[in-house]
């Protein structure tokens, strides 16, 4: 077994033909969107710790994690900020890793946890054929927490006609009076100019009532526009940006990221038309999912989701897909 670090020249190329194996190729986890979330995590330092793990010069195992150094002395260990570490396998792996390969990750992580005593740990294992992942389970030996989290996803392998008759049968006329009265516009590729992501920061600010984050992640995300790692719906009606998403998106997975709408107009549903334009163009980019977000449960017959919450939950659902399970392990130091 050979590790191929983050500061190896080889890293990202290796990462990258094993991520061609990988069935969802998570979008969140692709340079930009790494860049996105570590400017967004406000972090005071931070140190790539990703490696790779080859057998017989091919790679089987990948972590994205990092150091993720905060005021005060506190450290994070995940893959940028507040996103999760992930782990992405060959798939001759989940029929069950050899011992080598397990003691090779273990060794791993026993040294990260050794270079960093006392840092948090986050990280997301999505439970790919049921399995938990090599590094997941590693992590639960060492005493990481366990929590089962769930979301809500699109398979997209079936026709438009399949798809549309998923959705709720009350966002249906909603989604027609979108297309009736705006003007749907899908921005992807390097041809994007910065100004358009402007108009969607502004409209984002006004629903919101305040500026909720920095103009430098606008600016990060029309980077993920421009270099393919995402694309944007702008529904506009009389050259008026009303509504728009966007949705950080892979080749094989979408994931619905941010939307803003104009509060003015609490009474016209501008939001459904442009979701399900994403939905339809995930699609025809050739996505096999496409992800709504995460499902909030109640536990103990209490919910602690806020009325907000709720209304983007109900929103969300009403497009249809199915509950996929996610696990979330982390450790407190």
């Amino acid at each position: 077994m050979e590790i191929v670090r983050s500061d190896d020249k080889a890293f990202e190329e290796t990462w990258r033909r094993l991520s061609l194996l990988d069935r969802y190729r998570y979008p969140l986890y692709q340079p930009r969107n790494l860049e996105y979330y570590r400017e967004q995590g406000k972090c005071t330092g931070f140190r790539d710790l990703s490696f790779v793990v080859e057998e017989g010069g091919q790679p089987v195992v990948g972590v994205r994690i990092a150091a993720n150094a905060y005021d005060g002395g506190r450290c994070v260990l995940s893959a940028a900020g507040v996103l999760p570490g992930y782990s992405i396998e060959c798939p001759e792996s989940h029929a069950g890793p050899g011992r080598k390969m397990r003691k090779t990750v273990q060794k791993e992580l026993g040294e990260l946890l050794a270079a960093y005593p006392g840092a948090e740990v986050l990280y997301a294992d999505h439970l790919v054929d049921g399995a938990v992942t090599v590094f997941g389970g590693c992590l639960l030996e060492v005493g990481g927490d366990p929590v089962m989290e769930f979301r809500q996803v699109i398979d997209l392998t079936g026709s438009a006609e399949v798809l549309h008759a998923g959705i709720r049968k009350s966002y249906k006329s909603l989604i027609n009076w979108g297309r009736r009265s705006l003007q749907m516009r899908v921005l992807e590729g390097g041809d994007v100019p910065a100004e358009e992501i402007e108009r969607f920061r502004m409209l984002h600010r006004k629903a919101a009532g305040r500026e909720t984050r920095a103009r430098s992640t606008w600016m990060l995300q029309h980077g993920m526009i421009h270099d393919g790692e995402a694309f944007a719906v702008f529904g506009e009606q009389d050259g008026v940006l009303v509504t728009a998403g966007l949705f950080p998106c892979s080749p094989k997975h979408c994931f619905y990221g941010v939307a803003a709408s104009d509060p003015e107009r609490p009474d016209d549903p501008l939001s459904h038309v442009v979701l399900w334009t994403a939905i339809l163009h995930a699609k025809e980019r050739g996505c096999r999912w496409f992800e709504l977000g995460q499902r909030l449960y109640s536990q103990g017959g209490e919910s602690s989701t806020s009325r907000k919450e709720a209304t983007i939950e109900m929103f969300k659902t009403g497009f249809g897909g199915r509950v996929l399970p996610r696990l979330s392990i982390s450790m407190n130091g």
